[in-house]
């Protein structure tokens, strides 16, 4: 009896613990979906300065596509204006720029599509650069290898060009729902050698200007599919034991 007693409130608690998960995640409503955004950026040693496509609203970015929550935000379509959201630049006052946890407050903000006025991104921090040869030097790296430049990834391409990558990470808010985690992957393509842009960065303490396009991929956490997945089948226990 005892036994019987000790399972019945566990699977009780199980369903409690379900249907509290299963509520928080519906009126939650976490923003999850892809955005895509471009434009023009210009690096140097200590600012990622980004900039507007021609013709273009000052300090702000194109919303080029998005999917799930983002849909709609890009606007374009027949008869439709073009979207833009505004996209602060990144300074480092002790150059060069490092990975690491970096707060800035709506880096995204001022989506100019009907709706999403509110929507931000608050970037939280940048992902070390992917390189399999270490930090890039004058000498540059070999086709299909990549070196990194600060919180930069360069990969060496066959035709002589580089392909340059910079991965973010940070949370999606709107005023009601989020804050849900993202990482947003900016890349560019210049069409110089790794070594060369090493040294028109670093050695003539230059700068670099290229169009660049950004995705944005916000999706559920790992843990959060775990404790949703635990939740259905608890709920499905006790549908089964009623």
């Amino acid at each position: 009896m005892r036994e019987f007693l000790l399972k019945a409130l566990g699977r009780t608690a199980l369903a409690v613990s379900a249907m509290a998960l299963l509520g928080v995640t519906a009126s939650a409503a976490p923003i999850y979906g892809v955005l895509k955004i471009g434009g023009n950026v210009q690096v140097n040693l200590s600012t990622i300065n980004f900039q507007p496509f021609a013709n273009v609203v000052s300090g702000t970015a194109t919303v080029q596509d998005g999917t799930g929550y983002f849909a709609g935000a890009q606007g374009g379509f027949p008869g439709a204006p073009i979207e833009n959201v505004t996209i602060l630049d990144l300074v480092d006052p002790t150059p060069p720029p490092t990975p690491g946890p970096l707060s800035v407050p709506n880096f995204l903000s001022g989506f100019t599509a009907p709706g999403f006025g509110t929507l931000a991104f608050n970037l939280l921090g940048i992902v070390a650069p992917a390189a399999n040869s270490g930090a890039c030097t004058v000498a540059g790296v070999t086709a299909g290898n990549s070196c990194s430049l600060g919180v930069f990834s360069l990969q060496q391409n066959g035709d002589g060009s580089t392909t340059v990558t910079l991965v973010v990470t940070g949370e999606f808010v709107d005023g009601v729902n989020g804050p849900t985690h993202a990482r947003g992957r900016f890349t560019t393509q210049v069409d110089v050698s790794s070594g060369s842009i090493y040294n028109t960065i670093v050695n003539q303490n230059g700068s670099i200007t290229e169009n660049y396009s950004a995705n944005f991929n916000s999706v559920p956490e790992p843990a959060t599919f775990g404790l949703i997945g635990a939740a259905l089948v608890a709920a499905g226990v006790m549908r089964r034991r009623s």
